[in-house]
């Protein structure tokens, strides 16, 4: 896993509360009991958390997939409390549209040996399909 700043994880989450739309108010939540200095330095962002021991997957209004997940050693939870009540790092993955094109995503999205599987909604895969097709021609 690379190093990434405290602060670029803030400015990250910052920019998710100020320009996205989550799928339930439980997702933001969640990922607002994060943003302390002392837990924000377990916090990952990574591409695949459902490989981690700790992992929380958010999925934004406009992106494919269930609106939040957690997932612990026990299994899948439906609860955050466990996340904040230990001290080991959280894997965070957020699903929204575009954001291997956002600055901010790709400068705190960390290396994610766990897996080589990535999310890509509808959009990305079109996206990757037309580009994989005007390299043919």
């Amino acid at each position: 896993m690379s190093k990434v700043s405290a602060e670029k994880k803030l400015e990250f989450m910052d920019w998710i509360v100020e320009n996205l739309e989550w799928k339930t108010r439980y997702g933001f939540r969640s990922l607002m009991l994060f943003r302390c200095k002392e837990v924000l330095n377990r916090v990952h962002f990574v591409e695949n958390a459902s490989k981690y021991s700790y992992g929380l997957e958010l999925t934004t209004a406009c992106s494919e997939g269930e609106a939040v997940s957690f997932y612990t050693p026990f299994g899948a939870l439906n609860s955050y409390e466990q996340f904040v009540e230990n001290e080991e790092h959280m894997y965070i993955q957020i699903n929204f549209k575009g954001k291997y094109e956002n600055t901010l995503y790709l400068d705190v999205v960390e290396d994610d040996a766990c897996s080589l599987r990535t999310y890509l909604d509808d959009e990305n895969y079109d996206e990757i399909e037309t580009l994989l097709t005007n390299l043919r021609t």
